[in-house]
């Protein structure tokens, strides 16, 4: 399996997104980002081995899903809000089942 890459968020896009300057919380946000980095990990495990996890070949939507779970949790655990969570994660289950499922085919007379 290909080298994992350091991390799927960006420290600074998520920053941004949650209109944070400075580095008081950069701690947090990393705390954050590595869960959505879990949570990345977790729903491409077992796939096939070729999967992109070199730092370099990340597909940039793949990218914006890590970004938004970290603003998630962000939010979930510095406030309580949980209204952005489901959304990040459905994306993600979204995203695994369209790029990497195969299709599922019936067999003619099968009894579907």
């Amino acid at each position: 399996m290909s080298v994992v890459p350091d991390t799927y968020y960006d420290l600074e896009k998520v920053k941004t997104l949650l209109g944070d300057s400075g580095d008081t919380n950069n701690s947090k946000i990393t705390l954050y980002g590595n869960f959505a980095d879990n949570d990345i990990n977790i729903a491409l495990q077992n796939l096939e081995d070729n999967i992109p996890l070199l730092k370099d070949d990340i597909p940039d939507i793949l990218r914006e899903i890590a970004n938004a779970l970290a603003v998630s949790y962000f939010y979930k655990y510095e406030s309580g809000s949980e209204d952005l969570l489901p959304q990040a994660q459905t994306n993600l289950a979204a995203y695994i089942e369209t790029h990497y499922s195969r299709p599922d085919f019936k067999t003619a007379g099968a009894n579907c």
